[in-house]
């Protein structure tokens, strides 16, 4: 498995290496970009939450997608420490990497971990949010590979395993955050949770009014 991990590694390689071109953008992507969309996709989904027929349990569902990221990037790290497996840009010889390549283990990708957590946990939350995150976070397991500091299956093993512990443990962690976004509607702070509800007076007095009738139709 490890030597097929890494025959597909240097496939991307080689690819990346005649494709200069990009490798600014991959460079971010892998690094800054992709972190970024992930976080505006949870932002999107809290947003959409607020306005919904039932924001406190809208808004801790998009809540738990980062959470879940957070969780399941702790879970990776004894993981990691078990695994040490040496990163390509450090094991395998002729490989130049795009961005720093990091001293810590390869597998399993930390930034593929938290993406995964935010895929699934926006899933369970927004569909339409959760599936450009499922697009956004390819990319960025791909950018990885790409910027030569991940094997394939390190990715891979990241996106499963940020999903995994999304889903799994969604259902301890969602009571926790529904008790803490129904405390929080009910504050000071209640526009975190809760769009603004227009008035009714002054939404009546912005409405056009229909037009008079004319006198003669009488």
């Amino acid at each position: 498995m490890r030597s097929l991990d890494a025959r597909l590694f240097r496939d991307v390689n080689r690819f990346a290496a005649h494709t200069g071109w990009l490798h600014e953008f991959m460079k971010l992507y892998a690094v800054y970009i992709g972190l970024a969309l992930l976080a505006a996709c949870v932002a999107g989904a809290w947003l959409r939450g607020r306005r919904g027929t039932n924001p406190p349990s809208a808004v801790a569902s998009a809540a738990w997608a980062p959470v879940a990221a957070v969780v399941a990037v702790g879970v990776n790290q004894p993981i990691s420490h078990a695994a040490a497996r040496a990163r390509p840009c450090h094991a395998l010889a002729n490989v130049h990497p795009l961005v720093t390549c990091a001293h810590d283990y390869s597998f399993t990708s930390d930034h593929a971990t938290a993406a995964g957590g935010v895929i699934v946990g926006l899933l369970f939350s927004d569909l339409g949010m959760g599936l450009l995150a499922l697009a956004v976070g390819l990319i960025l397991a791909l950018a990885r590979v790409y910027a030569g500091v991940h094997y394939p299956g390190d990715v891979i093993a990241g996106l499963l395993l940020g999903g995994a512990v999304a889903a799994a443990l969604r259902p301890l962690g969602m009571p926790v955050l529904r008790w803490l976004a129904v405390r929080v509607e009910r504050s000071p702070l209640h526009l975190l949770v809760a769009a603004p509800v227009p008035d009714p007076e002054r939404v009546a007095v912005a409405r056009p009014r229909p037009p008079a009738e004319s006198a003669a139709s009488g």
